[in-house]
């Protein structure tokens, strides 16, 4: 019976945070109606590439208006950044060029599986995040502790 009532326990919690996290994907990607509110050149959904098969399921990034959200294989996580206003960054700039931005502490969900140190370290990396560079469908997150790859995904 407490076999049944643990597996049971842990459908919820996953049923739970399912929707939490569809919530706050939905609130996340709910246009903004200011005046003034331009679109950054990163903002939009993001598939990280440079993960080398360590993960089941790449994880996924969200970017919109100062606020982040993202899937991992096992949780779900969120959070705030902060990009200083740079018209050069949504224009014709090179490649090469390298942009500020900050990521601060990040919010996550704490379910237990095989990869929560793969989980652990990618957002230790994005926390650590100081620049960015943005080309084509391309994004790359550089930070103290590595790079973080990505690819466009979606509109």
């Amino acid at each position: 019976m407490q076999k049944n009532q643990i597996s049971q326990n842990k459908r919820w919690m996953a049923l739970i945070t399912k929707v939490f996290a569809l919530i706050l994907g939905i609130t996340l990607t709910l246009p903004t109606f200011a005046a003034t509110a331009a679109l950054s050149a990163i903002d939009g959904s993001w598939e990280l590439r440079n993960q080398d098969g360590a993960f089941t399921k790449p994880p996924l990034l969200v970017l919109r208006d100062g606020r982040d959200f993202g899937v991992m294989p096992c949780n779900q996580y969120f959070g705030n950044y902060e990009e200083p206003s740079n018209d050069e960054a949504s224009g014709s700039a090179p490649c090469s060029q390298k942009f500020p931005i900050k990521f601060f502490p990040q919010r996550s969900t704490e379910i237990g599986c095989a990869e929560n140190e793969l989980e652990s370290k990618y957002l230790q990396i994005l926390e650590s995040v100081n620049s960015y560079q943005s080309c084509y469908n391309g994004l790359r997150l550089n930070g103290e502790l590595g790079v973080l790859q990505y690819a466009k995904i979606g509109d």
